[in-house]
């Protein structure tokens, strides 16, 4: 081998093949760590389900003993019918996610889930990556970016909001989503326009591009 060529080969093999190495084994770790995620959310979720039927069985107390005259109590009791729709929604999803998570581990399936998350968000392959070096798995990705474009934010911001309060159903209060759009936070039909990604500066809105079969439609 000629002399010039051997230090550029030393630096590759000691430099640029341990790191894809590290990033490899990084992307296996993540996708055997979105199962046990997903199962954390769902007992964030539910014990959120708890609070609120608890919340659900206080405001009935109060509104028996005001015998139908006292609005607040009506009120509260209202308050706690919605947060408890909301928490079951969201343990609903997050049952749904783990079975999804489960059906990832299928490189076949994962791989065509990817291409759906690309043709609904405009999300690109370096994109997803990035999200899920910062520990997010691509459930919680698709749920977030549902969640963003229903509250008119960006999907870090959204994912931001989840590692703070763990569960989908404190999220969802926190942007002020209905139950439905909880329901539907694994949808994967197209969008006629994506969620934007990230915040830009200033506060402005950075859109991911577009795919191309939805800008036709």
């Amino acid at each position: 081998m000629p002399q010039p060529l051997i230090r550029p080969l030393v630096l590759f093999c000691c430099l640029f093949l341990p790191a894809a190495l590290v990033w490899g084994q990084a992307k296996e770790k993540a996708a055997d760590d979105s199962l046990p995620r997903a199962l954390e959310t769902l007992r964030a979720d539910v014990t959120e389900l708890h609070a609120a039927l608890e919340k659900v069985a206080a405001a009935y107390g109060r509104w028996a003993a005001a015998h139908d005259e006292d609005e607040a109590a009506e009120e509260a009791l209202d308050e706690a019918h919605a947060d408890r729709d909301l928490a079951q929604a969201a343990v609903a999803l997050d049952e749904e996610a783990v079975e999804f998570e489960r059906a990832l581990r299928d490189p076949d399936e994962r791989a065509e889930v990817l291409k759906e998350i690309t043709a609904r968000f405009g999300f690109k392959p370096k994109d997803i990556e990035a999200l899920q070096r910062q520990g997010h798995s691509l459930t919680q990705i698709i749920i977030a970016a549902n969640l963003a474009m229903a509250a008119e934010k960006s999907v870090e911001e959204v994912l931001k909001l989840k590692d703070e309060r763990h569960g989908w159903a404190a999220v969802a209060r926190e942007l002020d989503v209905d139950t439905e759009t909880v329901a539907r936070g694994l949808n994967l039909e197209k969008l006629p326009k994506p969620p934007p990604l990230r915040s830009g500066p200033k506060g402005h809105v950075l859109h991911m591009p577009l795919d191309k079969t939805t800008e036709k439609g």
